[in-house]
C-alpha cells in the first residue's frame, strides 16, 4: 500500500511539475501605461504633456523640448515601496501579504538647443526606465502540511531615447523620440523565481526559474501648439510596435523519501509581443507666471496587446489567457496638476501637487488605481534645479484573472519618491542665425 502511495504521489508530483511548463511566461506588476520621467513632471500628477520644461519632455512630448534655452544635463533617481494584499476567498489560508522596495535609476540625459535656419531646434540623448518589474510575495499553507512558497520577481524595462525637437513658427513645434529597447543598449532585462516547500509527512522541494530579455524600437511624435500666450496644447502619439522576448527556464523538482527523487528540466524559446497604441492630449493654462495648472488625458489600445509564442499560438501577456477568450478594453488616464513658484533674487522655490486616475489593463474591465502627487525644488537661472516628489498610488479589489478559480483578489498600495538634479548651461556654441 505504502509503495502504491508513493507511485502514485511521484506520478501526481511529476505531472504537475510538467503541466507549469506550459504556461505563456509574462507577467508585469506595476502600471502597465508608459509614462515619462522627472520629479516634477510626477509632482504635478504626471500632466506634463504640454508643461514639458526639461529634457525629460522626450517621453512626455518631444516638442516640448524646443521650449528649453539652456543645455542641460539631467540625472533622476526613484524609490518605490509596494504594499500587496493578497485575498483567497475560496481558500484563505493563502492570504498572505506582499512587499517589495527598491531604488532605481530613472533617468539620464542630455539636452541641447540650437539655432538653424532661424527656426529654434533642440536634440536629445536620454536613457529612461519605463517600466519596473519587482515583486516578492511568501505565504505558508497549512492545512494537513506545511506548504510554504516563494516567489520572487525582479528587472525593469527601460530604453534608450534619441529625440529632435524644431519650432515651425511661434506658435506650433513638432518633436520626435526614437526609443531602442534593447538590452544590448540598456538593461532589459528580469528575473522570476518560484520556491515551493513541502514539510510534510512526504517532504518535497520545488524550484523554477525563469530569464527575459526584450528586444524592440517605436517612435514618440509630439505636437505642441500655443492657443494664446498663457494657454498651450499638446498632443503625443507613440506608436506600436513588435518586440522580441527570449525566454529560458531551469526547474527542479525534489522529493525526499529514503531515496532522493530528483526531476529537471529545461526550456527556451522566442516570443513575440505586440506592444500597443498609446496617444494622448493635454493642455496647460498659466494663471500669471507663477502659477500654471495643467491637464491631461493618455489612452493606450490594451486590445492590440498580444503576445505570441512559436506555435504562433496568440495570448494576452496580463491574464496568459488565448485571446480569444478575452475581452480587453483600451484604457484612459485622467491626470491634473498645478504649479506655483516662490521666487527670492534670483532663486525659485515651487510648489506643486497632482491627481490621477492610472487604470490598468484587464479581462472584461480594467482595474482601477488612483493617486496624488506632492512635489518641491529649489531652481537657479541657468545654473541648476533640484526637485524632489512623492506620490501614492492605490488599487483596491485589483482582480487576477488566472486566479479567479481560487477567488483572488489584492489591494495594491504604492509610495515613490522622485529625486531629480538637473545642471544648466548657456547654448550658444551651435547658434547660427542666417544661412552661410
Amino acid at each position: 500500500m505504502f509503495v502504491q502511495v508513493v507511485l502514485t504521489f511521484l506520478t501526481v508530483f511529476f505531472l504537475f511539475t510538467s503541466s507549469l511548463l506550459s504556461a505563456p511566461p509574462f507577467e508585469v506588476p506595476s502600471s502597465f501605461n508608459p509614462v515619462g520621467s522627472g520629479a516634477r513632471a510626477l509632482a504635478m500628477g504626471g500632466a506634463y504633456m504640454s508643461a514639458c520644461s526639461d529634457g525629460t519632455g522626450a517621453s512626455w512630448n518631444p516638442a516640448c523640448l524646443c521650449l528649453l534655452k539652456d543645455s542641460e544635463f539631467a540625472i533622476m533617481g526613484s524609490f518605490l515601496h509596494r504594499k500587496e494584499d493578497n485575498s483567497f476567498s475560496q481558500n484563505q489560508v493563502l492570504n498572505n501579504v506582499g512587499r517589495i522596495s527598491e531604488w532605481d535609476l530613472n533617468y539620464v540625459g542630455a539636452v541641447i538647443p540650437f539655432k538653424r535656419c532661424e527656426r529654434n531646434m533642440v536634440i536629445s540623448f536620454n536613457y529612461q526606465q519605463l517600466y519596473e518589474m519587482n515583486r516578492e510575495w511568501d505565504f505558508i499553507n497549512i492545512l494537513s502540511d506545511i506548504d510554504h512558497w516563494k516567489y520572487r520577481q525582479s528587472g525593469a524595462l527601460s530604453a534608450i531615447e534619441l529625440a529632435y525637437g524644431i519650432q515651425l513658427n511661434p506658435r506650433l513645434s513638432l518633436g520626435i523620440t526614437c526609443n531602442f529597447w534593447d538590452n544590448s543598449m540598456s538593461e532589459n532585462k528580469w528575473k522570476q523565481t518560484y520556491h515551493r516547500r513541502n514539510a510534510g509527512s512526504l517532504p518535497s522541494e520545488f524550484y523554477r526559474e525563469e530569464r527575459y530579455s526584450f528586444k524592440g524600437h517605436n517612435f514618440n511624435i509630439g505636437l505642441l501648439y500655443k492657443i494664446k500666450y498663457n494657454l498651450f496644447a499638446g498632443a503625443i502619439i507613440k506608436t506600436p510596435f513588435q518586440a522580441t522576448i527570449d525566454y529560458e527556464m531551469e526547474l527542479a523538482s525534489i522529493l525526499y523519501l529514503a531515496k532522493t527523487y530528483r526531476n529537471t528540466d529545461n526550456e527556451s524559446e522566442t516570443y513575440h509581443i505586440d506592444m500597443p497604441l498609446s496617444y494622448g492630449f493635454g493642455m496647460i493654462y498659466l494663471f500669471s507666471d507663477q502659477l500654471r495648472v495643467s491637464a491631461d488625458l493618455y489612452c493606450t489600445r490594451w486590445d492590440q496587446f498580444i503576445l505570441t509564442d512559436e506555435q504562433s499560438k496568440e495570448y494576452f501577456p496580463i491574464t496568459k489567457a488565448p485571446t480569444n477568450e478575452v475581452d480587453i478594453d483600451p484604457t484612459v488616464q485622467v491626470r491634473m496638476g498645478a504649479e506655483y513658484l516662490w521666487q527670492y533674487k534670483d532663486y525659485f522655490i515651487p510648489v506643486r501637487g497632482g491627481v490621477f486616475y492610472d487604470p490598468v489593463p484587464g479581462d472584461k474591465s480594467p482595474d482601477d488605481f488612483w493617486g496624488f502627487t506632492l512635489g518641491t525644488g529649489l531652481t537657479k537661472n541657468h545654473q541648476f534645479s533640484i526637485d524632489i516628489a512623492y506620490q501614492f498610488r492605490k488599487g483596491n479589489d485589483i482582480q487576477a484573472a488566472d486566479l479567479s478559480h481560487l477567488g483572488f483578489s489584492q489591494d495594491v498600495y504604492e509610495h515613490s519618491l522622485f529625486f531629480s538634479l538637473i545642471y544648466y548651461w548657456k547654448a550658444n556654441f551651435w547658434d547660427v542665425t542666417s544661412e552661410k
